[in-house]
């Protein structure tokens, strides 16, 4: 695996990667998104013919469709970057939190009848396949410890 970055900002990147390792975080899957980023920024760069962090930024935000809590982490990791070059640069762009939507995806609870949780318990019986005993017992004690309870898998 390539662990080098490849954008104009390539350099400045790592030593923020090591700036934050030195602080003791660990920073694994925020160096994922910033290698995301760096591959958007070399892209947008060679395209433009100028680095431009807000319009890259930009793309690299439409790059995927992700939930919306899910681009706020991301975009929260290029922020600290870019306080990190403007620590250096006082006139580096630094975006704004409210860029990208930070509400929850529209969830609507279905709640299990009695009925519901039979079929289910019934469905579970049909398993089939290696260890099927062991996994009809545990899908079925673990469907009416959820249900009786009210717990949630999450």
């Amino acid at each position: 695996m390539d662990t080098s970055f490849h954008s104009p900002l390539a350099s400045e990147l790592q030593e923020f990667l090591v700036w934050k390792r030195a602080l003791g975080r660990r920073y694994r899957a925020q160096e994922q998104h910033l290698r995301s980023f760096d591959r958007v920024l070399k892209q947008d760069t060679a395209e433009h013919r100028e680095v431009c962090l807000e319009r890259a930024i930009t793309r690299w935000l439409r790059c995927t469709v992700r939930q919306p809590g899910t681009n706020h982490v991301m975009l929260s990791v290029v922020r600290q970057f870019c306080l990190f070059r403007r620590r250096r640069d006082p006139d580096c762009y630094v975006p704004g939190d409210d860029i990208v939507a930070t509400g929850r995806a529209p969830f609507r609870p279905y709640l299990l009848s009695v009925d519901d949780v039979r079929r289910l318990a019934r469905e579970m019986q049909t398993l089939v396949g290696p260890n099927a005993p062991l996994r009809r017992a545990t899908f079925t004690t673990l469907l009416l410890v959820l249900f009786c309870t009210g717990l949630r898998p999450g």
